[in-house]
């Protein structure tokens, strides 16, 4: 059995149709493999996860958490993009989103109407995932997979996670669907400071009906620490 095995995917190599099939049996089954290893352990994470020792220490989250910074938010539901820049000191932000001006405070969101600043909800739907607390437990909660390194020290991470595990923090519900695993994907600069996090949320987005093939969202971060006071409009 094992001969004739070997003699088929021998065979198989020596076309190129045959070395494509190869190549994609060989992709399915590493995915399934990943999904095995969430079914056997659902509560792996980062912290119990040998693949690569210290990895998971490497990098730091301190610079968004001191809430000073500037930052850039790219939003892609299916084919449809959003951006939202902005600035944030604190418990303060302002920011622009689809050509209108934001002020936050605390839990109070402004939009400037007519020269007026009127109370209104927060206009990005997808807040959960740019808020750095729910950041970090998504991220407890997940799979380390890989991670490179630069010359120019630059280091990315690469993370799975399940939507098992993302309706389990969202909503506290547990589910138990056999989907394939979203994607974290965390880069740092020389100094080990994350300065972006890019999330690839297609199996929750497709399970949440808020999509119909992918969701991803980058969150950009830059000038930590040189955001001066920003002063209430209200």
């Amino acid at each position: 059995m094992i001969k004739k095995f070997l003699a088929t995917i021998k065979e198989l190599r020596k076309t190129p149709r045959g070395k494509a099939l190869l190549f994609f049996g060989g992709y399915f089954l590493f995915f399934i493999l990943i999904m095995i290893v969430f079914r056997i352990s659902p509560k792996m994470s980062i912290k119990n996860y040998n693949y690569d020792k210290g990895a998971k220490d490497d990098y730091s989250l301190s610079k968004i958490e001191a809430n000073n910074y500037n930052y850039k938010y790219g939003i892609t539901v299916d084919d449809t993009n959003y951006i939202i820049t902005g600035k944030r000191n604190k418990e303060k932000e302002e920011f622009s989103f689809m050509d209108n001006n934001y002020f936050h405070n605390n839990d109070n969101y402004f939009t400037l109407n007519n020269g007026i600043w009127i109370k209104c909800a927060n206009p990005n739907n997808y807040n959960y995932f740019t808020d750095i607390t729910n950041l970090k437990e998504l991220l407890n909660k997940s799979f380390f997979l890989s991670k490179t390194d630069y010359e120019s020290g630059k280091v990315i991470y690469n993370y799975l996670i399940t939507t098992n595990q993302i309706i389990k923090s969202i909503h506290n519900l547990d589910i138990d669907i056999a989907d394939l695993a979203n994607e974290i994907i965390l880069s740092t600069d020389e100094e080990g400071n994350t300065n972006q996090i890019r999330l690839k949320l297609d199996s929750y987005c497709q399970y949440e009906k808020i999509c119909n093939k992918s969701l991803e969202i980058i969150l950009n971060y830059d000038e930590f620490g040189n955001v001066s006071e920003i002063e209430s409009p209200i």
